[in-house]
């Protein structure tokens, strides 16, 4: 080694360390870690030279290289990453894959093969269970509308477009039959659970291996019911609330907006629902037939088959 190569490894620290410390690097990689992570493998500085500016502390150039071989993202919190960053595209892309071929797609059996194809699936097969894969779609936004490892297959074919185009061919047919949009009504209903405030997580120890979520206690159950017409003209809601009194604040509540029914069960049942049917919705569904006068003169209700409606 000459003395020029001596020379330039003497000012390569001294070097890093004015990159280390402009507004822009810092601003960029605010952590240790980052600014490691960025010294060693974006600007590719030899690790003895990162060393020698103490700019990034030992922790630092630790938790860059940790993050380096995992295939981790720098800076993201939590436990490392059973899968690299490539294999995780790699899997969501399968996903999404699956999805459009309309197959519940196995996450678990999908990342099998990934780890297999990389000649990694001994070292981190242990790793891939149920817990896993259900924590693996709750991390990706793209994918928390389908909870759990294995998506609901009644659920996910119910929304495939084999599925839901004979519907729409199906409703198609009461149009040309000459049934308007506003005489075209559906009745569903929601479960409300009123909460005093936002629920907490509280996570235990990280020995415990477990997290526990808490939150305040539930209040009775009640339930929300709507019937909505094609055009967009909504009956009155009903709210059924599991109560033998009456609330004071429901007072407040336009009727024409919302009515409120008490009943020994906040759930819908058979006869809460043949009473909000004969006191709301046939009289509303009624009213607008009469008022609108066109058409052939005739209204159709679509509701689900919840054991309410079995009888009805």
């Amino acid at each position: 080694m000459n003395n020029s190569d001596k020379l330039a490894q003497l000012r390569l620290p001294k070097i890093i360390k004015q990159i280390a410390e402009t507004p822009e690097f810092q601003k960029k990689y605010p952590s240790y870690g980052r600014a490691a992570y960025a010294l060693l493998y974006v600007y590719y500085f030899n690790l003895e030279d990162v060393r020698k500016a103490e700019v990034t502390g030992s922790k630092g150039i630790k938790n860059a290289k940790r993050w380096k071989k995992k295939g981790r993202f720098p800076g993201k919190s939590g436990p490392d990453s059973v899968i690299t960053a490539e294999e995780t595209l790699e899997l969501k892309i399968r996903i999404q894959n699956e999805i459009l071929d309309h197959c519940p797609p196995e996450i678990e059996d999908i990342t099998l093969s990934i780890l297999f194809e990389n000649d990694r699936l001994e070292a981190e097969a242990k790793k891939i269970d149920n817990s896993w894969a259900n924590h693996f779609i709750d991390r990706c936004a793209e994918f928390r509308k389908f909870r759990g490892h294995v998506l609901d297959e009644q659920r996910f074919n119910a929304s495939t477009i084999e599925n839901i185009q004979p519907y729409f061919d199906w409703l198609n047919q009461f149009l040309q039959r000459g049934y308007l949009e506003c005489n075209i009504w559906s009745l569903d209903e929601t479960n409300v659970q009123i909460f005093q405030n936002n629920g907490k997580l509280a996570v235990t120890f990280k020995s415990t291996k477990s997290n526990f979520r808490k939150g305040p206690p539930r209040k009775l159950n009640s339930t929300l019911t709507l019937c909505v017409s094609g055009a967009g003209i909504a009956l009155p809601a009903t709210y059924l609330v599991n109560s033998k009194t009456a609330f004071p604040e429901f007072d407040f509540f336009r009727k024409e907006q919302i009515r409120v029914q008490y009943a020994d069960s906040g759930w819908q049942n058979k006869e809460s629902l043949n009473l909000l049917m004969i006191e709301s919705v046939f009289e509303g569904i009624q009213y607008w037939q009469q008022k609108i006068k066109k058409g052939n003169g005739r209204s159709l209700l679509m509701i689900d088959s919840h054991g309410s409606r079995q009888q009805l």
